[in-house]
C-alpha cells in the first residue's frame, strides 16, 4: 500500500500486464479485500468492473494515450474497484488475479523520401526536391497498429510540415486511410503532396515570383587558389538567403544560412528552403525543397568547348528550371557565356561554338559572366568585382555595374547577356591596346 515504482518502457515494445494478489493488509476478518486500480498515465478514467461483483462493465476495451495503446479486453486497466471475499454470495473475490492487458508503446520514424524512387528510400541530404516533384513522407510505426482509426487515436491525425523561409511555424497535413497500411511487425504511413498542394497550404509561395528579394550561391574551392571570399562577399547583397552550396562532406541545415553540398539538383533549383516533417513527437531529418532565388551566383571553373561548369553542370540542366523566379545569374567562371568569339580568343572549331547561346535559353533575364578567362580568387579580383557590382547595381543597373566592376579590375573578358535583347562585351581595338564596350543586338547573333 502506498508503494510506487517507476518502470521505464522502451518505444517499439509491447508489454504484458497482469496483477498478483499479495495480501489483504491484515483485513482478513470477516473477509479479505481484493480492491484494485490499474491505470496508464491516468487512463482509463472509469471502472471496468462493477464493485463487489465479478461483472465486466462495457467500455475501455481499448485504452490509449499519446504514443501508446493498451488492449484491455479483460478489463484489468480500471479506476478503483471494490472487491472482497464473497459473503452470502456478495463481494466478487479476487477478480483481478486472472486478468491481462497488453500495452503497446509505439516507436515512430519519420523520413522525407526520394521523389523518384519507387521504393520510397530516404532522400539524400544533398538532393533538392524540385518544383515538378512531390514531397514524399514515410512514417514507420512499431509495433503495428491494427487499424487506421486506432492509428489516428494514438498517433494523431496530422503530419506537420515546416519550411524555413515561407512557413517556419508549420502547417498540418491530414493523412487518409489510403495512406495507412500494416505489415505484420510495423505499420506505415506514406504521404505525397504536390507542389501546388504545398502552395495551397502556405508552405511555399503561391507564385514563383513571390515579391521577396532572394539570393543563393554555389562555390566549390577544389583546386589550389580557389576560396569562398567572392561568394561570402555576394552574401552581403542583403536579400533573403535561399541556401548556399559548397564542397562539404555533410550539409549543415542548422546554421543560418543553411550550408548544402554542391549537387545537380541545387544547381537546377538555384535556391531552396529547408523542409522538416514532424509526426507524433518525432521529427524527420532536415532536407531541401526548391524556392528559386532572384539572384544566383556560381563561382568555379568553366569549360568553353564542353560548355559546362565545375561539377559537370550544363545549361541543359538549368533549362526549364531557371525561368521560375530567377532574374540575374552570375557565372563567375571562364568562357561559358561567349557568343561568336568576337575577340577571336579561340581557333578552329572552338571559334564557332558560342556556348552563351545555350545559357541564354535557360531563363533568367540577365546573365553575367565571362567570354574568355575569368579572374581567379587569388589576389582578390573576383571579390573586389562582386563587391563593386553589389554596391553600384541599384544606381547603374546589373549589366552596367558588372561591366564597370570588371573594367576597374582590368578583367576585360567580362560579358553580359540580356535575354532576347543584346550581348555586351569589351571589344579589343588597336592591337588589344584599348578596350571598348560593345553591344550586339540579339537579332545580329
Amino acid at each position: 500500500v502506498g508503494d510506487e515504482k517507476l518502470k521505464i518502457l522502451m518505444k517499439g515494445n509491447s508489454y504484458r500486464l497482469s496483477m498478483t494478489w499479495l495480501n489483504s493488509d491484515g483485513h482478513t476478518v470477516p473477509y479479505s479485500w481484493y480492491c484494485w486500480q490499474a491505470t496508464v498515465n491516468g487512463k482509463p478514467t472509469s471502472p471496468t468492473y462493477q464493485s463487489y461483483h465479478s461483472t465486466r462493465l462495457p467500455g475501455n476495451e481499448i485504452v490509449h494515450g499519446a504514443g501508446w495503446m493498451a488492449e484491455n479486453g479483460d478489463g484489468l486497466l480500471t479506476t478503483h474497484v471494490h472487491m472482497h471475499d464473497p459473503v452470502d454470495g456478495y463481494g466478487g473475490g479476487n477478480v483481478a488475479g486472472g486478468l491481462e492487458a497488453t500495452l503497446h508503446v509505439y516507436k515512430c520514424e519519420v523520413a522525407i523520401c526520394s521523389p523518384d524512387d519507387e521504393g520510397w528510400s530516404d532522400l539524400d541530404a544533398s538532393r533538392v526536391i524540385l518544383d515538378d516533384e512531390d514531397l514524399r513522407v514515410r512514417i514507420r510505426i512499431e509495433p503495428a497498429i491494427d487499424t487506421f482509426e486506432h492509428c489516428r487515436l494514438v498517433m494523431g491525425s496530422n503530419v506537420t510540415v515546416t519550411t524555413s523561409g515561407t512557413c517556419p511555424g508549420g502547417a498540418d497535413i491530414p493523412f487518409a486511410a489510403s495512406d495507412f497500411s500494416s505489415h505484420g511487425a510495423y505499420s506505415e504511413i506514406r504521404l505525397a503532396r504536390t507542389r501546388q498542394q504545398l502552395m495551397a497550404l502556405g508552405l511555399l509561395p503561391e507564385q514563383d515570383e513571390d515579391g521577396v528579394d532572394e539570393m543563393a550561391w554555389i562555390d566549390v574551392p577544389e583546386t589550389e587558389g580557389q576560396n569562398l571570399d567572392d561568394s561570402e562577399a555576394f552574401s552581403t547583397l542583403g536579400h533573403d538567403f535561399r541556401g548556399k552550396a559548397t564542397k562539404k562532406d555533410l550539409p549543415d541545415f542548422d546554421v543560418l544560412p543553411p550550408a548544402s553540398v554542391r549537387s545537380e539538383s541545387f544547381f537546377k533549383a538555384a535556391g531552396c528552403e529547408v523542409v522538416e516533417v514532424e509526426f507524433a513527437g518525432t521529427t524527420s531529418a532536415k532536407r531541401q525543397i526548391m524556392n528559386q532565388s532572384d539572384v544566383f551566383y556560381f563561382s568555379g571553373h568553366g569549360s568553353h568547348d564542353a560548355n559546362q561548369l565545375q561539377g559537370r553542370l550544363t545549361p541543359a540542366m538549368a533549362q526549364g528550371r531557371w525561368n521560375r523566379d530567377l532574374d540575374v545569374a552570375i557565372i563567375a567562371g571562364c568562357s561559358v557565356l561567349d557568343i561568336n568569339d568576337y575577340n577571336n580568343n579561340y581557333s578552329g572549331t572552338s571559334h564557332t561554338l558560342s556556348p552563351g547561346k545555350a545559357w541564354e535559353r535557360t531563363g533568367p533575364g540577365i546573365l553575367l559572366g565571362y567570354a574568355y578567362v575569368a579572374p581567379g580568387d587569388t589576389g582578390g579580383a573576383s571579390t573586389r568585382i562582386i563587391n563593386q557590382w553589389r554596391t553600384t547595381r541599384a544606381a547603374s543597373g546589373d549589366v552596367n555595374a558588372w561591366m564597370d566592376a570588371n573594367a576597374a579590375n582590368h578583367a576585360w573578358n567580362a560579358c553580359a547577356i540580356v535575354k532576347g535583347q543584346k550581348y555586351v562585351y569589351f571589344k579589343k581595338v588597336f592591337f588589344n591596346k584599348f578596350k571598348k564596350l560593345k553591344e550586339i543586338p540579339r537579332e545580329a547573333w
